[in-house]
Order: structure tokens, then C-alpha cells, then sequence
């Protein structure tokens, strides 16, 4: 999680210098899960301030409590066997021993293998968002809330959490 040997080991699964680079040069993380030198695993985590997780929605997050799970992928091949929950098992842990006390992440409800994952591991949705977009009209909703509204400024959706 930042050091030389995971900037050698996602060399080694195939991830260019330059990315590299970035990942460890920044704030963000990565817990990749590995089968025969292959990368059949990963979870990227962001522990800055303000994470930009779409063109529509940027989360504020507390510093040093927080860390957000922005992306994670299970090889086909490997699902359903519990790895998604070892790497949030293994982060978590990592995490807790450097100070942060909350794992926030978005869940795709219309992923329903994504779902079904993290309720499995003990998830618990702290709330829902919904997007619409109409042309360049975007509404975003917190629950049966609307929240936001863009005419074509492109300005994203601020979450505080």
C-alpha cells in the first residue's frame, strides 16, 4: 500500500510506469489479490480529503477517519469465493492500525453480483443517490430528496460525510 514493493508488484501485473507513479505518489491505494503472478483482485482506495469519483459527484470525506473504496474488481473466474471479502478484510485492518476509523464506497445497486458481495461482507448503505440526466439537465437525489441540480455548468454533486 504505497511502498516500493507494491510499486514493483503492480509493475508486475501490468500497470504502465506512469500509472505507478501516480498511484504511489498520491493518496490513493490499492489491495491487489494475486493467483500464480496473476492479478485476479483489487480494491483502490482513496484517503484524501476530496475524492472525485465521477464527472457528477465528488465526496468530501474527513481526513485521517475516512477512506473511500473507489473501485474494486473481482476476476470472474474468482468470484464468489470470498476474496472481495479478504481484501476489504485486509484493508480494513491496514487502515485501522494507521488511524482511520470509517470505509465508505458506492455500490451500484443495479450490479447485483456488486450487491449481493457487500451485503455478504457486512455492508450496510448509509444512503442512496440517484442520477437523472436529460440532455444537459442532471438532477441528483439523496434518498426522495432532490439535492442537485445542473443546466450544463458541469458541476458536480458535493457529498459531505
Amino acid at each position: 500500500m504505497g511502498e516500493a514493493a507494491d510499486a514493483h508488484a503492480l509493475l508486475a501485473g501490468g500497470l504502465s510506469e506512469g500509472v505507478v507513479d501516480w498511484v504511489i505518489g498520491t493518496k490513493t491505494r490499492f489491495v491487489v489479490a494475486e493467483d500464480d503472478g496473476g492479478i485476479v483482485g483489487h480494491i483502490i482506495y482513496e484517503t484524501s480529503e476530496k475524492v472525485d469519483t465521477y464527472d457528477w459527484l465528488s465526496i468530501r470525506q474527513q481526513a485521517g477517519y475516512d477512506v473511500f473504496s473507489s473501485s474494486a474488481f473481482v476476476a470472474p473466474e474468482r468470484r464468489g469465493q470470498g476474496l472481495l471479502g479478504a481484501m476489504r478484510g485486509f484493508a480494513a485492518r491496514h487502515f485501522a492500525e494507521l488511524g482511520y476509523r470509517r470505509n465508505l464506497s458506492l455500490v451500484d445497486t443495479s450490479n447485483e453480483a456488486s450487491t449481493r458481495a457487500n451485503a455478504r461482507i457486512g455492508s450496510v448503505p448509509l444512503l442512496t443517490l440517484t442520477r437523472v440526466r436529460l440532455g444537459s439537465l442532471m438532477l441528483v437525489w439523496q434518498g426522495h430528496r432532490l439535492r442537485h441540480i445542473d443546466w450544463g455548468r458541469k458541476q458536480p454533486y458535493v457529498l459531505s460525510v
